[in-house]
């Protein structure tokens, strides 16, 4: 299974389903060393808000959206800027989209384990992860993936719904959903991630990018 772009995803997308995209943040810029809180006010680039916002104007506004996001203020940022895209002033601030602390940290089960993996390599203790389904820091694979699932359902109030979150907690729900596997040198491009379609009491996970493609290379890495 492969990334579906938006544009293509939106031409198959059955009509009368609930469909909720949990995908990555827009671009930011490269995290320092020197980032306060690893990172975690770094803000999306001028690159990054206009691919949201150019994002957001290719949905139809045949009805109304919801928009959740984890507090981090670059993933608000996506949020309203793929409203803006789509004319909804309801959510085109980042401080009108809805706040949701999981999305911030979601399968985390030891903090001081997580924060190591900071440390060490973070590409490398997501990927070990991933290859062994369990870790020090992190929740059992299937049991964080079903639980985010559970959380998506939560969140998805209208037909069309969005909801921003990190690379690494979007990362373990592909290779569980949709068994795509991310490494260090190919790794999960910004907006991108899952389309959950939800059709009466089923569903079905779809990997979607809003870029024009679903993984970022890191050749040197």
């Amino acid at each position: 299974m492969d990334f579906k772009t938006l544009p293509d995803f939106l031409k198959t997308a059955p009509k009368n389903a609930k469909i909720t995209f949990l995908i990555r943040h827009a671009e930011r810029r490269h995290i320092l060393p020197e980032d306060a809180d690893n990172g975690a006010h770094v803000p999306i680039t001028e690159n990054g808000a206009q691919a949201a916002f150019k994002a957001g104007s290719l949905f139809p506004q045949n009805g109304p959206a919801n928009y959740v996001a984890s507090p981090v203020f670059r993933c608000r940022q996506t949020a309203a800027k793929i409203a803006q895209g789509r004319g909804d002033t309801k959510f085109d601030d980042p401080e009108f989209i809805i706040h949701e602390q999981k999305l911030a940290e979601f399968f985390v089960k030891d903090y001081d384990a997580y924060l190591k993996t900071l440390e060490d390599g973070f590409y490398e203790g997501i990927c070990e992860y991933l290859k062994n389904g369990s870790h020090a820091a992190y929740k059992g694979l299937e049991e964080g993936s079903l639980e985010m699932l559970e959380l998506v359902k939560k969140y998805s109030t209208e037909n069309l719904n969005f909801a921003v979150t990190h690379d690494a907690w979007i990362v373990p729900c592909l290779k569980y959903f949709c068994g795509i596997e991310c490494t260090p040198q190919k790794w999960l491009n910004f907006m991108s991630g899952i389309a959950f379609i939800f059709e009466g009491d089923s569903y079905k996970a779809e990997p979607v990018t809003f870029m024009d493609s679903g993984f970022l290379i890191f050749g040197g890495r």
